[in-house]
């Protein structure tokens, strides 16, 4: 690298640039070569790298969905399919997603909050008939950032670990 420096500072015409000017010089060029060199380690996308990561686009859309209100307890992308099949295991003779959203075949988000949740209090509460629920489960779609069912539990269908839920 001091070779390159080294050239560049002969190559410019009038060779007569004082010694501050030369270890300036040689300064500004390392570190314009250091900033080339740690840009090109970094990935072209800005994500963790985990299938939650589009997720993180719903947290603000599933919050004011429950209007502010609970403790956010985790948050995955799952198949329409694999919620249907973990919210028939609590409640196998209900209607488990509106008809609209489980004809769909995106991949949805699903994002859990813990608290108190009436049915009047929240943006599309799901299922009909389900007044309160201890949990709510807001699924997002990825395509639009838009919420298809707030669904209101007093049992968690899908194991939510701290921060990143995995299905069971």
């Amino acid at each position: 690298m001091s070779k390159v420096v080294a050239k560049v500072i002969r190559a410019v015409p009038n060779a007569r640039i004082s010694l501050r000017a030369r270890t300036m010089m040689k300064f500004s060029l390392s570190v314009l070569a250091l900033c080339v060199v740690c840009s090109s380690c970094t990935s072209p996308r800005n994500t963790l790298g985990s299938s939650v990561s589009p997720c993180f686009r719903a947290l603000g859309v599933a919050e004011q969905a429950i209007k502010h209100r609970g403790h956010f307890d985790g948050v995955q992308e799952v198949s329409r399919d694999a919620l249907r099949r973990a919210l028939s295991r609590n409640r196998p003779k209900a209607i488990l997603l509106p008809p609209d959203v489980a004809n769909k075949m995106s991949p949805l988000c699903v994002v859990l909050y813990k608290g108190r949740f009436s049915a009047s209090r929240v943006e599309y509460p799901w299922p009909p008939g389900v007044l309160v629920g201890r949990f709510a489960i807001i699924a997002v779609s990825l395509q639009k950032d838009r919420v298809q069912a707030t669904i209101l539990v007093e049992r968690v269908p899908l194991h939510f670990g701290h921060l990143f839920a995995v299905l069971h």
